[in-house]
């Protein structure tokens, strides 16, 4: 190693050094903690995807079950319950009971739950894909899948 700054004879004679830095204070703590905090951040956003996908799952599988619900309360209770309201009217009135207006507002009633009864067909249809997209496959075993609709 060239020492310019002293010297015994002119000033700049060359002599025995060695240069080398000494880790003692240094040891790289700033690299090893932002390597320890991305690893925890790194953990962190695992959980959190995995907590999301259960909530998704959880969720859509909640709306499935609800509108299959409904859907089959629909089919067995108000649908009946309205067409047997639509056959007593209609012969309360060939019996001269009633006015044709309660007739038509009966008629009304089935044809508003035949409407609302297409709409839930749609909400299962949706909540159906809704759980298998949350789930990431098709799903083949559901419930009101297994039954064909009836015409009506």
């Amino acid at each position: 190693m060239a020492d310019a700054t002293g010297g015994t004879k002119t000033g700049h004679e060359l002599g025995p050094a060695v240069r080398a830095n000494i880790p003692v204070l240094n040891q790289n703590q700033g690299n090893i903690a932002r390597a320890d905090a991305e690893v925890e951040r790194a953990l962190r956003n695992e959980q959190t995807v995995a907590h999301q996908l259960r909530l998704d799952i959880n969720l859509a599988y909640v709306q499935y079950s609800q509108a299959c619900k409904e859907l089959s309360l629909m089919q067995t209770r108000v649908k009946t319950g309205l067409q047997a309201d639509l056959e007593r009217v209609q012969k309360a009135y060939e019996g001269g009971n009633v006015p044709y207006l309660m007739v038509l507002e009966a008629s009304r009633a089935v044809i508003d739950s035949r409407l609302r009864g297409a709409q839930l067909k749609a909400d299962v249809r949706r909540a159906t894909a809704e759980l298998e997209r949350s789930v990431g496959k098709k799903i083949s075993a559901l419930p009101q899948e297994k039954t064909k609709d009836k015409p009506e």
